[in-house]
């Protein structure tokens, strides 16, 4: 009875195509199919770390006779990183692993929906603590040691960067959810009007003439 019921069982459509793959494969289509998939995503992650670390160029033009904007933008980025940015980021890294999971039995469609309502879930418990964390900034800095007037320029930056925090979020988890499934160009995509709309508002914000 057991042998029948498993017969009758319906596989879905991605497993039954790796089931039924019995042709060999070169190593250059391997190749290949591999560089299509993973270009996308390193130029993807290549933008978004050149534009992040250019747009750090700017902080000169709102007034490069304060030294301090220098320093503030140094450590600010560094505690919004530890403080936020990296802590979203290391909470949906897991998000890929079982997407792709997913993906392998051919339940994207049924189980994505249900890790990215978990993951957002998730995201908010670190947004609360990224929040609290630059609320808080400038009088930790002051504690830990830093000058009052670079403690200022750093919360300020941190307390900025964070209006940003949870777009980047979500964009990274939705990338993450497309490349399990063997989407990689949307996430370049969005890679480049990301790094773009970053460069172009940095540019304007941190103009004297707007300012």
């Amino acid at each position: 009875s057991s042998s029948s019921s498993s017969s009758n069982v319906t596989m879905p459509d991605d497993a039954r195509l790796l089931n039924n793959w019995s042709e060999p494969i070169s190593t250059r289509k391997a190749f290949c199919d591999l560089a299509r998939l993973t270009i996308p995503i390193v130029s993807g992650a290549f933008l978004n770390v050149g534009a992040d670390r250019v747009s750090l160029s700017f902080v000169g033009h709102w007034d490069y006779k304060d030294i301090t904007h220098y320093d503030g933008a140094s450590i600010g980025k560094m505690y919004s990183n530890i403080t936020g940015l990296s802590l979203g980021v290391a909470a949906t890294i897991g998000l890929a692993t079982f997407a792709s999971q997913a993906y392998g039995c051919g339940l994207s469609r049924e189980l994505n929906p249900i890790y990215f309502r978990r993951c957002l879930l998730l995201l908010l418990g670190c947004y609360a603590f990224a929040f609290t964390s630059a609320v808080i900034a400038h009088p930790l800095l002051v504690m830990l040691g830093q000058p009052p007037a670079v403690a200022k320029t750093s919360a300020l930056y941190a307390q900025v960067q964070l209006i940003g925090v949870p777009f980047f979020w979500l964009t990274s988890s939705v990338t993450m959810l497309l490349n399990a499934t063997k989407r990689t160009k949307p996430g370049l995509l969005m890679s480049i009007v990301s790094s773009i709309a970053q460069l172009l508002f940095c540019g304007l914000l941190t103009d004297p003439k707007i300012g």
